[in-house]
Parts: structure tokens; C-alpha cells; sequence
């Protein structure tokens, strides 16, 4: 999936200030921290003074109360490690789908350069997050910045409610599809507030509407479509059925059987539902589905920015759960 909108995510980090576990001391920025959704501008996090071939930890993960604090059970989004003075190569050349030290020099400062177009489908979505760099070998402790997408300027919007049988629901994932000639591509995303309520600011256009949510699925067949037209603020409800099976698994790296966090995951049925997760910081997936035959897929972005090809698995919840996949 794609959006026609990118910036590019500047990390800046080593280490200086504040003394750390291993004797470094570190000060952590982040500017700006709050952008639109449609932003070409450049984010900066920056850390100083690291030691000459250090490594960093980058993880974001959803701030879903949006109190600006890495709370239990809130899900990890993007994971990723980079060296100082390291950048991927593919064919000897700089593979740009891949986050490195763009400085490209052994200097105790790593620069990484994040695009958005080129993250996952939820990194992108209207609301709020958290950053946090640490280091792999307990070099500092780790530092947290919060990071938020915020509404575009257009003139005309896409609004309305979440719901799951007779209530809203929090916390969900509205994707706004737009039709590519073959296929649907996403084009924007937002997440609901407490009262399941959620609002994009789009240009005029024809899009249709999926919510994603753990616990629940999506009938993408039957999702609803919105004409926008210039200067107009729709409406429109989106419902999800409640789950009733579970799949769960792991992904890891072919060559090592290591784990990889922080992919996420589509699932989809061969009648057209659809569920959303990803793994955690271990590698682990949990996705609640109902009855049926599901196809397993990463996100084609995700895997990407990690380096690897993209992979499927099929699972069969007719009669029961499934458990113990392995993704290589």
C-alpha cells in the first residue's frame, strides 16, 4: 500500500549530558514533535555523545492514551537497530529503503533518515506516539520523547464512528483507501479517541473506509465508500464484528532464527475479513480472527525498511485456534 504524502524522519543520536549506565553521559531532543499527516518536513531526534561503532535501539511504539508515557500493553510499531558509521548496501551501493548513519562517518553521532511513505501503514496514522532510543548493550539508559500526527489543512473531511455491536471502540485503525487502477492503496490513516470518534481532513476525492482493531475483524467486501467533495465534511460510521478464534506465531530471520519485532501483520480471509497486528519485542504475534481460512502477511513497507522479502503463511480456523507459525 502507498500514500502519495512522505518526509523524512531525521534521527540524529549520541550520546552527551546526563550520566548513563556505562558511564556516557546523554542528552535526548525532538523537533518538531508534533506534525501534520501530509508533512514533507524533516523530525529530529537527537542524541549526543556515543562511543566511536556504537549501536542504538530506534523502537516507536502507540501512545494510545496519549498521556506521553510507554504504558503496559501499549503496541510496538517499528523496531529497528543502527550502527555509527554504518549504512545498509545492496550491490555495494546504498540500499535508501533501509535506515543507517547516513553520515557515513565513525564519529560517535549516528543520523538516520526515516521517510513516511516508506513506514508501515499504522506509523502513519493521525495520532499519538512515542519514540524511544536505547542502547542494545546497556551503554545508556534510554530515552522516550513523545511524537504526534495531526490533522492536514484541507478543507473537507472524512468523520464519524467506530462501532462494535452496540458501543464504540477505542483505539481503532481507520485506513482511507484510494483505487490505484489494480488495487486499493492507502492514502491516510487516524485512530479513534476514547469515544471511538475519528476525523481526516482529506482533499476531494472517492475513498473507502476500514477499521482494524485487536479483537475484532473487518469485512473489507462490505466496506463503505465516500465521494468528498470540495469544502464538505462527511459522515460515516464503520462497524466491526467481534472475533472469535486466534492465530499467533512468530517471526524470525531465516538465516539465524532471531527474532523481528515490531513487523506488522494483515490478515485476511478468503471471505473477505480482514484483522491487523504485529509482533512484539520478541518476535511474537496475536491476532483474534474468526472461523475460517486466513492468508498471514507482513507489511510489504515493514519488511522493507527491515531488509526482507515478503513472505505469507496460510492458517485454517475452522474448528479451532492456531498457534506456534513460524515466519522465516
Amino acid at each position: 500500500m502507498k500514500t502519495p504524502f512522505g518526509f523524512r524522519l531525521l534521527v540524529l543520536a549520541a550520546i552527551a549530558g546526563c550520566q548513563s549506565l556505562a558511564g556516557h553521559a546523554a542528552t535526548f531532543t525532538l523537533t518538531p514533535a508534533t506534525i501534520p499527516w501530509n508533512t514533507l518536513e524533516r523530525v529530529n531526534l537527537s542524541v549526543t555523545g556515543l562511543s566511536n561503532h556504537e549501536s542504538i535501539l530506534v523502537e516507536e511504539f502507540s501512545d494510545l492514551n496519549g498521556n506521553g508515557i510507554l504504558d503496559s500493553g501499549e503496541p510496538l510499531l517499528l523496531s529497528f537497530q543502527a550502527q555509527d558509521g554504518e549504512v545498509p548496501l545492496f550491490g555495494g551501493s546504498r540500499d535508501t529503503s533501509r535506515p543507517g548513519d547516513e553520515d557515513g562517518a565513525t564519529n560517535g553521532l549516528i543520523r538516520v533518515e526515516l521517510v513516511l511513505g516508506k513506514l508501515p501503514e499504522r506509523n502513519r496514522a493521525i495520532g499519538n506516539y512515542l519514540f524511544r532510543i536505547s542502547s542494545p548493550g546497556n551503554g545508556f539508559p534510554p530515552f522516550t520523547q513523545a511524537f504526534n500526527v495531526t490533522q492536514a489543512s484541507y478543507g473537507q473531511s472524512i468523520g464519524g464512528k467506530v462501532m462494535g455491536g452496540t458501543g464504540p471502540i477505542s483505539g481503532a485503525f481507520i485506513i482511507l483507501m484510494v483505487n490505484s487502477g489494480k488495487d486499493d492503496e492507502f492514502f491516510a490513516g487516524a485512530v479513534t479517541d476514547s469515544s471511538g470518534n475519528f476525523n481526516l481532513n482529506v482533499p476531494p476525492g472517492d475513498y473507502s473506509l476500514i477499521a482494524l482493531k485487536s479483537g475484532y475483524v473487518c469485512n473489507v467486501q462490505t466496506s463503505p465508500t465516500v465521494t468528498v467533495a470540495s469544502g464538505l465534511n462527511n459522515t460515516q460510521n464503520v462497524s466491526l464484528l467481534p472475533a472469535s478464534q486466534n492465530i499467533s506465531g512468530k517471526i524470525v530471520d531465516a538465516l539465524n532464527s532471531n527474532a523481528i519485532p515490531g513487523v506488522q501483520i494483515f490478515i485476511q480471509s478468503q471471505d473477505g475479513q480482514a484483522a491487523f497486528g504485529g509482533t512484539d519485542q520478541s518476535g511474537n504475534f496475536s491476532i483474534p480472527v474468526t472461523a475460517g481460512h486466513w492468508q498471514v502477511q507482513p507489511s510489504e513497507k515493514a519488511l522493507t525498511l527491515l531488509g526482507y522479502n515478503r513472505t505469507k503463511l496460510l492458517a485454517d480456523t475452522t474448528a479451532a485456534n492456531v498457534s506456534g507459525l513460524v515466519m522465516a
